[in-house]
C-alpha cells in the first residue's frame, strides 16, 4: 500500500516528556538533532522514558509507517523532530 505524505509537523522535545494528538493517523518521525536521542510511545497512560520508549537515535529516520492516538516523546536532551502524517493512495 502506498503512502503520501499529508503535513508535518516539527516539535521540540527536550526531557520532560510532551504528548502530541496524532489521533489515529499515520505517521513517521525523524530526529533532527545531531547529537540527542529521541524516546517514543503511545501514550497510553504513561510517559515516554528512555527505560520504555522506542529509541529514534540522532539524525535518523524511523522508516516504518506506524498509527497511534497520543504519542508521548521525551529526549536526551533538546531536540528537534519532524512528524511526517500519511494518507494512503
Amino acid at each position: 500500500m502506498a503512502h503520501s505524505i499529508d503535513s508535518v509537523e516539527k516539535i521540540a522535545v527536550t526531557t520532560t516528556a510532551k504528548d502530541i494528538a496524532v489521533n489515529g493517523r499515520k505517521f513517521m518521525i525523524q530526529n533532527l538533532a545531531s547529537d540527542q536521542t529521541v524516546y517514543f510511545k503511545e501514550k497510553k497512560g504513561t510517559a515516554a522514558t528512555a527505560a520504555n520508549g522506542f529509541c529514534v537515535p540522532a539524525s535518523t529516520t524511523l522508516d516504518q509507517v506506524l498509527r497511534a492516538e497520543t504519542l508521548s516523546i521525551v529526549g536526551s536532551g533538546s531536540a528537534d523532530v519532524r512528524i511526517m502524517y500519511f494518507n494512503e493512495v
